[in-house]
């Protein structure tokens, strides 16, 4: 029974330390004016993996699209995992785990008095600046 244990806890032990080595992505926003909420909407796709009596397989079921959620007020700056792993399981001489890969994102930006912008960003690990001068609204 011990041994089970230890196995478990080392199994849990290495599939934290690799969601932990995956490469991360850093957004800067800046706004003139500032002061702008920032917003970002993740998407990407799901990855489901296997490992059964040693034969190990993945597939891709779908892709997902997050909620907006909330980066702050500009300049706000943000860093994430670009996998995050959601579920691990372990036991028995089988294995498997669901992955979500992020792959871009759309950044709104909202300020009163000021049109809303949205920018499409790509994620590859490499950092993104974006800097963004509002024009006002239309007044009508």
């Amino acid at each position: 029974m011990h041994s089970r244990h230890v196995a478990h806890a080392a199994a849990c032990l290495a599939l934290a330390l690799l969601a932990g080595c995956a490469s991360t992505q850093k957004l800067s926003v800046q706004t003139v004016p500032e002061g702008a909420q920032i917003y970002l909407q993740r998407k990407g796709n799901v990855e489901v993996s296997a490992n059964v009596a040693g034969f190990h397989g993945s597939v891709r079921p779908g892709s997902f699209k997050e909620e907006f959620f909330s980066l702050g007020t500009s300049p706000a700056d943000y860093e994430f995992q670009l996998e995050e792993r959601e579920a691990a399981v372990q036991g028995g001489g089988a294995g498997g785990s669901i992955t979500r890969r992020y792959t871009e994102g759309l950044i709104r930006i909202v300020l009163e008095g000021y049109r809303t912008v949205e920018r499409l960003v790509r994620f590859s690990g490499s950092r993104i600046d974006l800097e963004v001068t509002m024009q006002p609204a239309n007044k009508e």
